[in-house]
């Protein structure tokens, strides 16, 4: 007993220092890439360092859309991690090569650049999310804990390996060039950023593949409760097993047999694997955003933040900080940005979890923050704008509004969409990958007006639709009329007299079968 308890430990021990291994190389090779995102209309003029970020996210939007699930499910997320990470380099060195290289090879080699990192960023996620939820797995396994304890504290060591990696990376991008010369300086941190970014990308051949079962794609598991005669379909990751199981909490003891069935290992259930499938996150974004208002609901929103991104990079970073204060301090600012939405990530994590799933006012303030940003770079002029007194707050202000979009707001799609969350995510990928690219493009393309009149609409549409996605959410959960089975406040499943079914979707009876219910 005593020697499986040592084994145990030493297993346990062995993944979570994988898994971090896998967080740092990854934290590092992305924060190369969101400074050097913050440094582009800076270093390489407002033109080509827009141009360069609009090409980069309308392929990013692309790719998210139609290959990144088939990547993963293909190849595993290992692999896929390690080529995504590799392609990426050729991104980061882009810059590198434009910088020293006449104005002719600069814009080849950029927007070359530009292609190729737009294309490792749509696949690299959804590896990381598939590594990220097997390592948990593993480890609930091996030491005893709850998965969704795992979860927790896996995903605490990631956000904060994450955004440290990225504050530091914004903060060389000002301390290389401040110690060396704008000029000189520019080229040592493009070519330090660089081996950074082919070092860890080259690391993560390093980390282990996690073979085996749910590395690759989502499964089926069906289970049936023969006392009840009632049965149910619900397709899980590696994440849902703990929720599966505080699901059963809450139902009979017939069906709560049934659903912790779903939660064991093995199961006893029919398995079955999903085929690669171009195109999926995009055919699903549409169908949920054709068969549901609320969806319809997000896309201000997404479009505040996207557009609101563009605008901070491409004019704030690229004109104000830049032409006012200098390169030097993009990256101190850019810094303040990412700090503050952390901090700020911390309180209105808070805030929503005692409003009980009622994101809406908090989603509003976020929206109401980034088009704020929008009207004082409006009302005033870069001269005004372009001084620490100044720059500080309303770098605070954008990273309070950012921290908002990345927690409350996408607390909201787990609440509005409990079926459809694969579905409901990817429209989030795509409205606010699409928002970015129209901004990028419009920032070096139209008056600089645009885009901040642009954020503003879209900020108080925002405001408007998320009270009205409130109003409807509420509505139909009035009218199930039924008992919810819940768990960290998102509903999972009703149970009434007609059987198990999950909200938005047809119950069970006789021990018919009801379509699956995507808990991803």
């Amino acid at each position: 007993m005593m020697l499986c308890a040592s084994e145990g430990a030493k297993a346990s021990d062995r993944i979570l220092r994988n898994f971090l291994l896998m967080s740092a190389f990854f934290a590092a090779n992305h924060g190369t890439v969101t400074s050097l995102i913050a440094l582009a209309s800076g270093a390489l003029g407002r033109t080509l360092g827009n141009a360069s970020s609009a090409l980069l996210y309308f392929v990013y939007t692309l790719s998210a859309a139609f290959v990144s699930n088939y990547f993963t499910a293909r190849f595993g997320a290992k692999k896929t991690l390690f080529a995504g990470l590799s392609i990426y380099c050729f991104y980061v060195v882009s810059y590198l090569v434009a910088y020293v290289s006449p104005p002719g090879v600069m814009w080849v080699a950029v927007l070359i650049g530009a292609v190729l990192g737009g294309f490792a960023a749509g696949i690299i996620w959804p590896a990381q999310g598939s590594y990220y939820a097997e390592s948990a797995e593993r480890y609930a396994r091996e030491t005893g804990i709850t998965r969704e304890a795992a979860n927790s504290l896996l995903g605490g060591y990631f956000s904060s390996t994450y955004l440290g990696f990225e504050v530091a990376m914004k903060l060389f991008s000002s301390i290389i060039p401040m110690i060396a010369g704008e000029t000189k300086g520019i080229v040592i941190l493009f070519l330090f950023f660089s081996l950074v970014a082919c070092t860890s990308a080259a690391l993560t051949s390093t980390i282990d593949p996690l073979t085996g079962k749910d590395v690759k794609s989502c499964q089926m598991r069906v289970f049936s409760s023969s006392a009840s005669g009632r049965s149910a379909v619900l397709t899980t990751t590696t994440r849902d097993v703990a929720p599966a199981a505080a699901a059963a909490e809450s139902l009979d003891d017939d069906d709560a047999d049934a659903a912790a069935s779903l939660a064991s290992e093995g199961g006893g259930g029919e398995t079955t694997q999903r085929q690669p499938d171009f195109g999926k996150k995009a055919l699903q974004a549409l169908t949920l955003l054709v068969k549901d208002p609320k969806c319809r609901c997000m896309i201000p929103m997404n479009f505040v933040f996207g557009l609101g991104s563009s605008y901070v990079n491409g004019y704030f970073d690229g004109v104000v900080v830049t032409g006012e204060m200098g390169v030097e301090d993009v990256g101190f600012v850019s810094a303040v940005v990412v700090g503050s939405a952390t901090v700020f990530a911390l309180v209105y994590g808070e805030l929503g979890r005692r409003r009980k799933g009622d994101q809406a006012p908090l989603v509003v303030w976020g929206a109401l923050c980034i088009s704020s940003f929008a009207a004082v770079n409006l009302a005033f002029s870069t001269s005004a704008l372009g001084k620490w007194s100044v720059a500080v707050p309303l770098a605070t202000l954008f990273g309070s509004g950012r921290a908002i979009w990345e927690g409350s707001f996408k607390a909201t799609f787990a609440d509005y969409f409990p079926n459809d969350l694969e579905a409901a995510f990817a429209n989030v990928v795509i409205q606010s990958g699409l928002a970015s690219t129209i901004g990028f493009f419009l920032v070096f393309a139209a008056p600089l007006y645009v885009v901040g009149g642009l954020v503003i609409f879209f900020g108080a549409l925002a405001a408007v639709a998320q009270l009205y996605a409130s109003r409807l959410h509420k509505r139909q959960l009035a009218g199930l009329g039924q008992k919810v089975a819940t768990f960290d406040d998102h509903y999972v499943a009703v149970l009434s007299d007609d059987g198990l079914s999950v909200p938005g979707g047809p119950s069970t009876d006789n021990g018919e079968t009801t379509p699956k219910a995507d808990l991803v």
